[in-house]
């Protein structure tokens, strides 16, 4: 959600400096493209998609699929549905916990990848908590008084989102309303719901948009998102239908599939889970080399660089991404802070 909000402010933001003519008083931020990365972008839409995804890697069987498509559409239509737990009303976050009944349902895999029960996939999250919970760390960031006695999570558990309303021992609560200030829920009226509506406007005003997923993450998978993408208002939706998808090769190996309509971009990421950048380093380096390489040149076809593109036998041209910038004999130019912040829309290279 936060990625295309940012996106979509700083864009705003820059059109209303521009249209007022006060540049000067205003900063212009360069913003190049936008990289979502397993994101949680219409809870409505990849909540009751982790159901087949769930189903089509064998986490459920057909029954318990049907009936955890019941108990979402009961869920979705009213907002007063209450079953025990791990369901609750629907909320931005995490829909009507329609992950948590799976994870028990099949006896609880690492949600972040699927093929194992290991815990210890989600590093990022562990390191991140003893990063922030340092004592040096705690005073550098002025954390003071009783948050200094506080944990710090890398990443809440929907269970843990979904917390009580603190009462004061005075309030006086009815007894039908105990059920209600039960389930008052952390952020139970953040808003939008969808934050699609946003990745259309930023490729309609031609800011590339790179929407990327593991194959092996069940919390925000990629079946969700192509369905996201797919039913998406945008100057280029039937377009976007009918463009060809293509194989995606990282120094000769096969690394995930690609497609691309105008300013979006979306690819699967063979073989890995939710933090793609730890459990595919080539395939990561290579999807962003390219996604943020400071060029104009923009790839437009197979004919024109042969030797870095993978045609896979299909009816139809397909569509794919260049071979890491990386591992060929073509330099790149060093991304830094300073030359990210000289970006200009124009100058991000296209990713087929």
């Amino acid at each position: 959600m936060f990625v295309p909000s940012i996106a979509k402010y700083i864009m705003n933001a820059n059109q209303k400096a521009i249209a007022s003519g006060n540049t000067d008083r205003r900063i212009i931020v360069p913003l190049a493209g936008a990289a979502i990365g397993n994101g949680w972008i219409d809870a409505t839409i990849q909540g009751p998609a982790t159901i087949d995804y769930s189903w089509y890697h064998g986490l459920i069987d057909e029954p318990t699929r049907n009936a955890i498509h019941k108990i979402w559409e009961k869920c979705a239509q009213d907002p007063n549905f209450v079953l025990p737990p791990p369901f609750h009303p629907f909320t931005v976050q995490d829909d009507c916990g329609i992950m948590w009944a799976i994870l028990q349902a099949s006896g609880n895999p690492n949600a972040y990848d699927v093929t194992t029960w290991d815990p210890n996939v989600d590093q990022v999250t562990f390191s991140s908590e003893a990063f922030f919970n340092d004592p040096k760390v705690k005073e550098m960031l002025h954390v003071t008084g009783p948050a200094l006695e506080h944990y710090w999570h890398g990443c809440q558990a929907g269970s843990g989102r979904r917390q009580r309303r603190n009462l004061r021992e005075d309030d006086v609560v009815e007894e039908e309303d105990v059920l209600r200030h039960h389930r008052r829920l952390y952020m139970d009226n953040d808003r939008p719901i969808s934050v699609v509506p946003y990745i259309a406007e930023l490729v309609d005003n031609g800011i590339p948009v790179l929407v990327y997923n593991g194959d092996r993450d069940m919390t925000t998978n990629m079946v969700g998102t192509e369905l996201c993408l797919n039913g998406m208002e945008w100057s280029g939706k039937d377009e976007w239908l009918d463009a060809p998808r293509g194989l995606w090769n990282v120094n000769d190996y096969p690394a995930g599939w690609a497609k691309e309509q105008g300013d979006l971009t979306f690819v699967v990421v063979y073989n890995s889970g939710h933090m793609v950048r730890i459990m595919e380093l080539y395939a990561a380096t290579s999807l962003f080399g390219v996604f943020f390489e400071l060029t104009s040149h923009r790839v437009s076809s197979f004919d024109r660089y042969p030797t870095m593109l993978q045609k896979v036998p299909t009816t139809c041209s397909v569509v794919s991404l260049i071979r890491k910038a990386l591992l060929t004999k073509r330099q790149s130019p060093p991304v830094t802070k300073d030359t990210m912040m000289k970006a200009k829309p124009q100058s991000i290279m296209r990713l087929c």
